[in-house]
């Protein structure tokens, strides 16, 4: 079964068997990225078109999304749509016959539905700028555009088949974890996963599902993407750490000071980090923020490396890194980290174009 050409992921599954200590004991370790729910969509406060799935054919190129970009304002004041405020996170659909008529009309392509928003730039995103020059005018009101949505059966069918391929593939291997990306809606996921018993969610755990709705955990686990812990024939006690500073999640969550507070460009659940004391191994599931040559090459020089030299722990790091490298830095990484011994491996998303993404794994064992 090939998951890539079904439409089931768009990243290859990473599989590493992991030694522990010069001894018999090992771990059979995986990290696969399902998808999100995937509509196709304009992300119009990040100036794009997108879709979590990436092998979709994209309907409309980039140039005429710009144009589409450009219009909307228009046709919010034409309608004096900017003069009903909504609050940001808040989502309206708009069902005006005179909206959806013009907006067709603009992209000349069908959709399913239009979403009015709300985004206030706060110099926190590169797009911020281009964001305010369109918006400002229309009180930051904007409006997103949902071309095809993928159906909750779909999306259950693509776990499904995910799920059963990895239970065939690790059929005869005793101590396996399976890291999950990108886990989104959670709760059809858990519906589906149920179907296997051999496969055991360790995090998130079922007393997490009792937080309040204000709650950020809450909040998280429904509405946002989850990194999700699964074991197989695992008997080893795994625990989540919560740490104020971590090394390696403060760089994958992009975390920053603000003047005010400390803000990360994740959520709570995307880079979590567990330990597994029979092992003593520190592992981390990672869905990173994106970065590029330069910083990626800064923060292992002054950081990483430093950091992996001189501790005695265990380390583990897999996931999707989301660093979008040269050539010369996949070699110039594999060369500083394996002077150290500490083993990498960097895999390239099979639907990179131009500047290719990658996932990896990193060991220090």
């Amino acid at each position: 079964m090939n998951l890539i050409d079904e439409k089931c992921i768009d990243h290859y599954i990473l599989y590493e068997k992991v030694k522990i200590d010069n001894t018999k004991r090992k771990i059979h370790l995986y990290s696969i990225n399902i998808a999100q729910l995937s509509h196709i969509r304009t992300m119009t406060m990040y100036n794009k078109l997108n879709c979590f799935l990436k092998n979709y054919d994209i309907p409309i190129d980039n140039k005429k999304v710009q144009d589409i970009f450009n219009e909307i304002p228009n046709i919010i004041l034409k309608y004096d749509i900017h003069k009903k405020d909504i609050e940001e996170g808040i989502k309206e659909e708009v069902r005006d016959k005179r909206v959806r008529k013009d907006i067709l009309e603009l992209t000349k392509y069908p959709f399913v539905k239009i979403y009015k928003r709300k985004y206030i730039p706060k110099g926190r995103f590169l797009t911020d700028t281009v964001f305010k020059k369109r918006f400002e005018k229309t009180n930051y009101i904007y409006f997103d555009i949902i071309f095809k949505e993928e159906s909750i059966k779909l999306y259950k069918k693509r776990v499904y088949k995910t799920c059963q391929y990895l239970v065939s593939r690790s059929k005869k291997q005793k101590n396996v974890l399976f890291c999950f990306q990108e886990i989104y809606p959670l709760i059809n996921f858990l519906e589906v996963i149920i179907n296997f018993p051999k496969l055991i969610v360790i995090d998130p755990k079922m007393k997490d599902f009792y937080y309040k709705k204000e709650d950020n955990m809450y909040k998280t686990l429904f509405f946002k993407s989850n990194n999700i812990l699964v074991s197989k024939d695992f008997p080893f006690e795994i625990q989540r750490i919560e740490t104020e500073y971590d090394i390696f999640l403060n760089f994958f969550n992009c975390r920053k000071w603000d003047g005010e507070n400390w803000i990360t460009e994740r959520n709570m659940n995307q880079n979590i980090k567990y330990f597994i004391p029979d092992f003593n191994l520190y592992l981390y599931n990672i869905h990173s923020f994106l970065y590029r040559d330069k910083k990626i090459k800064f923060i292992f020089e002054n950081s990483f490396i430093p950091f992996l030299k001189e501790t005695k722990k265990k380390i583990i790091i897999i996931g999707d890194f989301n660093f979008q490298m040269k050539e010369e830095t996949i070699n110039y990484l594999k060369n500083i980290l394996g002077e150290e011994n500490i083993k990498s491996r960097f895999i390239e998303n099979p639907f990179s174009l131009k500047k290719k993404n990658y996932d990896g794994i990193i060991l220090k064992i």
